[in-house]
């Protein structure tokens, strides 16, 4: 158990910081073959003993994987309900655009047909019987 301890504690000291400012970012850049080295056969170690530890204990993968089961079908079903609403959403507004539709072409053709019916109208007049009336001024 104390070996564990102690590669978790090397791990800990040889893995980089993601808030850790630019200089050590660039500290960690330039490392020499051995360093590498160093640091891949650390994090090997810390997932050969995580590996180990996980095998130890079957119980709790098998509690956690049923958390996750029941953490998916949650997630899956309110999935399913957005998408359902949305669909549902998506079919009204089609709707709507379909009513507006057919309202604009009915008021299309009552404008047509009211400018055929002037036009005939106007047509069936003589131009030379048109009366001007001229008020004196």
């Amino acid at each position: 158990m104390s070996s564990a301890l102690a590669r978790k504690k090397r791990i800990g000291e040889t893995t980089v910081n993601p808030t850790a400012s630019p200089s050590s970012t660039n500290k960690n850049a330039g490392l020499t073959l051995p360093q590498v080295i160093a640091v891949i056969d650390t994090r090997l170690i810390a997932l050969e003993s995580f590996v180990k530890e996980t095998k130890q204990k079957p119980t709790s993968s098998v509690s956690a994987s049923a958390v996750v089961d029941n953490n998916s079908s949650d997630f899956m079903n309110e999935i399913q309900s957005r998408y359902e609403i949305l669909a549902q959403e998506i079919a009204e507004v089609k709707d709507i655009v379909l009513k507006l539709q057919s309202y604009t072409m009915d008021v299309n053709k009552t404008l047509l047909e009211e400018r055929i019916h002037i036009l005939s109208d106007l047509g069936k007049e003589d131009p030379t019987s048109v009366n001007y009336e001229f008020n004196d001024v």
